[in-house]
């Protein structure tokens, strides 16, 4: 989908839905964020690949989406083995998660006053590059991994 100029405000955004009727482009209205930048607290079961984040300048899109795509087949697997039917990843890794990759930035060229689509205008963070190696994404977001999750079962118990 052709965005123009509005690279950190994805139109298709405004269409996703998630709990408590919140809107992904209500969400991400002070700039993208996620976890493992595949993942958007409120958002249970939604991945999102190429998202905030996990774009380089100086790679291959298909090295960071094989990357996502085994973090997302990692967690189908979860779901798959156990009697989790929903995930979505805690507000407080997300926001965790977002201050990882803000301090990341922070010495990079694109926030050391030079004016870049990357960058998100209202914001100010740098939103749709990751700030380091392909390598190193695939280091820190390549393996799902259960612990900042909400889960939702069929059991007695629910929601945990």
């Amino acid at each position: 989908m052709a965005t123009g100029f509005e690279s950190a405000r994805p139109p298709a955004a405004s269409r996703v839905v998630g709990r408590a009727g919140l809107r992904l482009s209500e969400h991400w209205s002070s700039g993208m964020t996620s976890y493992a930048s595949t993942v958007v607290s409120g958002f249970p079961n939604m991945f999102v690949l190429d998202g905030p984040n996990a774009a380089l300048g100086h790679n291959s899109a298909i090295y960071m989406i094989e990357t996502q795509l085994d973090y997302v087949l990692g967690a189908l697997e979860f779901m798959g083995d156990t009697e989790v039917r929903a995930l979505e990843v805690s507000a407080e890794a997300e926001t965790a998660y977002t201050r990882e990759i803000d301090e990341r930035s922070a010495s990079t060229v694109w926030l050391t006053g030079c004016d870049s689509w990357y960058v998100d205008p209202d914001s100010g963070r740098l939103t749709l590059l990751w700030p380091g190696t392909a390598a190193s994404f695939r280091e820190r977001n390549g393996t799902f991994d259960p612990a900042p999750y909400l889960t939702i079962t069929d059991s007695p118990e629910g929601e945990r």
